[in-house]
């Protein structure tokens, strides 16, 4: 019932939200603030489009209400119909668009273009593909191996099939795979150190052909190591004296060097003048068990994702390179440079084909309807705009909600739950949402905190976990709902293949718990057991 201009309901899982949507077209049409065909209900795919169409017509059925004129609708959909009234003709959208695997394969052909073009672009494709393809930790954290050690610690798999202790080795590593360098790694020290307290020094790198020792030390600019090495300087000081006092040849290589990629051209001098020659070669044999480099159409995907999301978030490079200085200190920002060197001109040709095709994509059709609407060279209808799941609203959808509302008497009403905002890789930004009033001025916040899906003491553990993050929007989700048996159950297995075998037992004590009348039964007189799985692969634990 409220009518504010600006209305944002944050509503728990299971909480109606969908209803709250038709009841509140309903309510309006009933009272006589707007027309049927003067409001619309705003999904972010087809499918959820035609389920509000339905479900507003079954409702005003049933209250005996004329609803047909109620629009339900895609954003996209809405987009293409404003671009075709602005322009007098709606654009076409390229096949090669649509399909993940289709533009992928575009993406391909305009990186074998640009390679054909430029040696410098295709020793970045490369590169970045061979040396690049994973992130960097923060300095100093501990990472995901793997393999380990016998003494549990992490281990990083190279592509030559090393073994290394750190992410920033690895990269090295791969550098020197790439570049074809003959090395060691760990290789006992040439003098024997070992004594009452101290294990055989040995050293990161060594390159055999040019008798030279290389360590990779955790040091930052200033030459300070995280704070949790401790005594770690100290034992860098060590190193450095041994060498110096032995006459051995020792270069060094810090964190710092790796992030901002000083590394490799410091890397590329100490070692091409001292004889070795570098032979960059993106096909050279990947030993058996070693790690996999990034495939190409893997880096097209990461490219398309890209695509996608720069556009729906309206970044163009300008803004891109921006964020980009902004990140912190410690952040990998040369793999990320590097990542943008190889973006930009293919977004360029992705744009020119979509030029001489005469079509847009699915991001450019929100954002030209954005600015129709906002020139004013197309009216929109509509006095009551409503979008469901708005968590999942990009910063286009938000631009096109906004623009669509903005003469006075207009109205706009979103109802989301940002604790279920996970369409992050599809271009959703959920600041769009918890940062409500920024958009979209001042506005009521109401709140649907009852949810009819799941019992209180799963909605308290769950509700613990989600508020972790700060920047959640508060709620007090309570439920009246029943639970059947423990709310929270962990089963632990140490092999896949005991997978099926766990799922089993697990079935029979329940089985046995229904049999025991300990479990009641459901409505429909059994109970219903859901197996939700990472992979499709995981099918075969049932």
């Amino acid at each position: 019932m409220c009518f504010d201009n600006r209305v944002q309901v944050v509503a728990s899982a299971g909480s109606g939200k969908t209803s709250i949507m038709v009841a509140k077209a309903a309510y309006a049409i009933h009272r006589g603030f707007m027309a049927p065909q003067n409001i619309v209900l705003m999904a972010f795919n087809k499918k959820a489009a035609e389920e509000l169409k339905d479900r507003a017509i079954r409702a005003f059925e049933r209250l005996g209400m004329d609803g047909n004129g109620v629009e339900a609708t895609t954003f996209h959909a809405l987009g293409l119909g404003i671009i075709g009234k602005a322009t007098g003709k709606k654009p076409d959208v390229p096949a090669w668009t649509t399909d993940t695997g289709a533009s992928c394969e575009k993406i391909l052909e305009i990186v074998d273009c640009l390679k054909d073009q430029s040696d410098e672009f295709r020793t970045r494709w490369d590169m970045f593909r061979m040396v690049f393809g994973r992130d960097l930790s923060p300095p100093g954290q501990p990472v995901e191996g793997d393999a380990w050690d016998r003494m549990g610690t992490a281990l990083i798999k190279t592509l030559d099939g090393q073994r290394v202790r750190s992410q920033e080795e690895a990269i090295i590593c791969n550098w020197l795979f790439y570049n074809g360098v003959h090395y060691e790694y760990e290789r006992p020290y040439e003098t024997d150190t070992a004594d009452v307290a101290h294990r055989q020094y040995k050293p990161d790198f060594y390159y055999p052909d040019i008798l030279l020792y290389h360590e990779h030390f955790a040091l930052d600019a200033e030459g300070k190591a995280p704070p949790q090495f401790k005594d770690y300087v100290e034992g860098v000081k060590w190193k450095r004296q041994l060498h110096h006092d032995m006459g051995t040849a020792l270069i060094e290589t810090t964190s710092h060097q790796v992030r901002n990629g000083g590394v490799f051209e410091h890397l590329a001098h100490e070692l091409t003048s001292r004889g070795v020659k570098l032979d960059p070669n993106p096909n050279r044999p990947i030993p058996q068990g070693a790690i996999r480099p990034m495939e190409a159409m893997e880096l097209a995907y990461l490219v398309r994702s890209f695509i996608s999301h720069a556009k729906s978030n309206c970044l163009n490079s300008t803004d891109l390179r921006r964020r980009l200085d902004a990140m912190p200190e410690g952040s990998f920002k040369y793999r990320h440079r590097m990542f943008l060197d190889l973006f930009e001109p293919i977004i360029a040709n992705w744009d020119r084909a979509l030029a001489e095709d005469g079509g847009i994509d699915f991001e450019d059709m929100l954002n030209m309807a954005v600015e129709h609407v906002e020139q004013g060279r197309c009216q929109v209808p509509y006095d009551l705009v409503m979008a469901d799941e708005f968590q999942d609203a990009s910063r286009a959808r938000a631009r096109l909600c906004r623009a669509m509302v903005q003469k006075p008497g207009r109205h706009f009403f979103a109802v989301g739950d940002d604790w279920q905002s996970i369409n992050r890789f599809a271009g959703a930004d959920v600041s769009v949402m918890t940062d409500f009033e920024r958009w979209f001025d001042h506005g009521q916040l109401l709140k649907l905190e009852q949810t009819f899906r799941c019992p209180q003491a799963l909605c308290d553990v769950s509700s613990h976990f989600v508020t972790k993050n700060p920047t959640q929007i508060r709620k007090r989700v309570h439920s009246d709902t029943p639970a059947v048996g423990p709310v929270l159950q962990a089963l632990e297995v140490s092999k896949e293949r005991e997978l099926e075998r766990a799922v089993g037992e697990f079935l029979a004590s329940l089985y046995q718990g229904i049999c025991a009348g300990h479990i009641p039964l459901g409505r429909h007189g059994n109970v219903s057991v859901f197996f939700l799985g990472r992979y499709r692969a995981d099918n075969r634990s049932i």
